[in-house]
């Protein structure tokens, strides 16, 4: 049973579907499905009489298990989902942040307030002209390339 119940956890949001999430919500998951599992193995391991149902403390806990997992997997699934960022390539250098179309043959770099800053990360909106970019790579945090020298702001 305890199996099956951990088994459905992660099938409904499996580990690479978590690893976008923000670190501080992997965090809560990842305690919240450690004490839903530790309640679980009590509630499996606790002795009981061959003919006597499970005591009332063994119940309360296996539902508290089960409760906690269903706030882990609802955590999952509430979290806001990671951004989408894009390091932007173009004639004065590279750039980072969420990037929308804009009218007239421009895209729009916007800051991402969860990214630390650095010298490539986009300090306000900015727009790019298409014919300028050079490439466009998604990636998870704006940082600079190792690769590419960023000029200077």
């Amino acid at each position: 049973m305890l199996t099956a119940v951990l088994a459905a956890a992660l099938i409904l949001r499996g580990p690479e579907d978590l690893a976008g999430l923000h670190w501080s919500i992997q965090v809560t998951i990842a305690l919240l499905l450690a004490v839903a599992f530790t309640l679980l193995v009590r509630t499996v391991l606790a002795p009981a009489g061959p003919a006597a149902a499970p005591p009332a403390g063994v119940r309360v806990q296996a539902a508290a298990g089960l409760a906690v997992l269903g706030v882990a997997v609802l955590t999952g699934w509430l979290a806001p989902a990671p951004s989408s960022l894009m390091q932007v390539v173009y004639d004065h250098g590279i750039i980072c942040g969420q990037v929308s179309l804009a009218p007239d043959g421009y895209i729009t770099v916007d800051p991402d307030p969860g990214q630390a800053e650095n010298r490539i990360t986009a300090k306000a909106r900015t727009l790019v002209p298409k014919e300028s970019i050079h490439g466009m790579t998604e990636v998870r945090i704006c940082e600079p390339p190792a690769t590419v020298p960023t000029p200077a702001p």
